[in-house]
């Protein structure tokens, strides 16, 4: 698991279901892109970690939120999932509708373009940037969790951001509706991929 910015993960287990996880934080860069200067600086340290890695794992997690803009799977001929890629995809599975909560406006571009190239639209039902403000980080993630519901329509919330997985739980609780946490999702996705993969070479 590729980490940008080296946040913590500290919580993160060693392994999931079957997967054996080796975090690799990247320091230098920011942990999230601000602008398009940022995501070129995400985007060069990445494609520079990731040489090689290809013969020594079976499959590569980018702990981003954003797309890149590389098409890292032909690149490196194992499977790569990106944090943003995995959620929007099951938040289209859980809900009808789904909003995804962000945390800067250059974030939600980039994931309404990437909705839009996968065809999933009609089930988004809107972006939503988080601004804590005079807030706490989780009394802003449930207030836009309920505008995007009650303003919005959604049915399913995707949090965009990879620290706010620690809120999950008691968003869901508070909610009542499925909350997408996208470390987890990219994890449960890559572990079906590669449960395959193996069926498919046995």
């Amino acid at each position: 698991m590729i980490v940008p910015g080296g946040f913590s993960l500290d919580d993160m287990e060693e392994t999931y279901g079957a997967i054996n996880i080796e975090v690799k934080p990247i320091m230098g860069v920011p942990s999230l892109a601000e602008d398009a200067y940022g995501l070129a600086q995400i985007a060069s340290k990445i494609l520079n970690v990731l040489k090689g890695m290809s013969k020594i794992y079976d499959a590569i997690v980018i702990s981003c939120f954003e797309d890149l803009g590389l098409d890292l799977p032909k690149r490196l001929g194992v499977p790569v999932i990106g944090l943003g890629e995995a959620s929007i995809i099951s938040g289209a599975l859980h809900g009808r509708r789904f909003s995804v909560l962000v945390p800067n406006q250059y974030i939600a571009s980039l994931l309404y373009r990437r909705i839009l190239e996968r065809g999933l639209a009609p089930a988004l039902a809107s972006i939503r940037v988080v601004k804590p403000s005079n807030r706490d980080l989780f009394s802003a993630l449930l207030l836009e969790s309920k505008r995007a519901v009650e303003e919005d329509g959604a049915q399913a919330i995707v949090l965009g951001h990879p620290a706010w997985r620690r809120y999950s739980e008691e968003l869901r609780e508070s909610m009542g509706i499925p909350i997408i946490e996208p470390l987890s999702t990219a994890l449960s996705l890559l572990e079906a991929i590669l449960r395959r993969k193996g069926e498919e070479n046995a």
